[in-house]
């Protein structure tokens, strides 16, 4: 099982906590911590929804032409602090805490709370350097402007494009890829109440939490709160309504995505 496969579909039958083997605890623990992505993820049930994924003519022309979409390493994003503010964003909510994130988990498995939190900070160069993403915008159909802050983005000395895609990527659990579907949280508030939701669901489900193995319930964790600091931007931003689509090739590498090297020119 893949821990961090986002299956955007997660509305499943689950066998009382009593009756669950590790599989399926593991699987519903997981869906407690991507509560907020299923949440977000109900936008696209009506099939009006799109997403559009925004940049230059140029680069779209090589998109559709090459039928392939291109990553950008997170480390030169058009607003490179935004790795910064997401990891901020974790260390104040860690710091705040008042479920206290290492009274619940080091309950069911002790010191596990501190390896997590170990975990993240170890993992944060590589984080910024050697994760690639690539952002969509939520679009609806009717739509035919777009949304002014993305054309600003792509405006200037190059002809800005729009390419729109049926959302049904975002609802598939296919994970053959090893590339993950996220939604963008807007502002440290925002960021703030979806942990205290993470943790009050840890709170409440204490004996789920038990029966997950210590190894699958910190990687589970891990992940969660590492696409949040992947995922968060100032609430400035909030118009676009993105997703990301995120590959980490050192954690979950793919036989589908190869690497190229690419001079940015503008």
């Amino acid at each position: 099982m893949n821990a961090t496969s986002l299956a955007l579909v997660l509305l499943l039958m689950r066998p009382q906590s009593g009756c669950m083997d590790e599989d399926q605890a593991t699987q519903a623990f997981f869906e407690l911590m991507y509560r907020h992505a299923d949440e977000r993820a109900k936008r696209f049930d009506d099939g009006k929804t799109k997403i559009a994924h925004y940049t230059t003519a140029e680069n779209a022309i090589n998109i559709i032409s090459g039928k392939t979409l291109w990553l950008r390493n997170a480390a030169v994003m058009n607003d490179f602090l935004e790795i910064s503010y997401g990891r901020d964003c974790v260390t104040t909510a860690l710091k705040g805490d008042t479920i206290n994130m290492s009274v619940l988990l080091n309950d069911k498995h002790p010191g596990l709370a501190e390896e997590v939190i170990t975990w993240l900070g170890e993992v944060e160069y590589a984080a910024r350097n050697h994760t690639y993403l690539t952002s969509f915008a939520e679009h609806d159909a009717e739509d035919r402007l777009g949304k002014l802050s993305m054309w600003r983005a792509y405006g200037g000395p190059v002809a800005g494009a729009a390419i729109i895609f049926n959302a049904d990527v975002f609802q598939s659990d296919n994970d053959q890829l090893n590339v993950f579907a996220h939604p963008v949280t807007y502002g440290a508030d925002q960021f703030a109440s979806l942990y205290y939701n993470m943790m009050r669901s840890i709170f409440t489900n204490q004996d789920l939490l038990g029966m997950v193995p210590r190894n699958r319930a910190k990687s589970v964790l891990f992940h969660a709160l590492r696409d949040l600091m992947l995922t968060t931007k100032h609430e400035g931003f909030g118009e676009e309504e993105e997703w990301r689509i995120i590959h980490s090739p050192f954690l979950f590498s793919s036989a589908f995505v190869q690497p190229i090297v690419r001079v940015r020119t503008h």
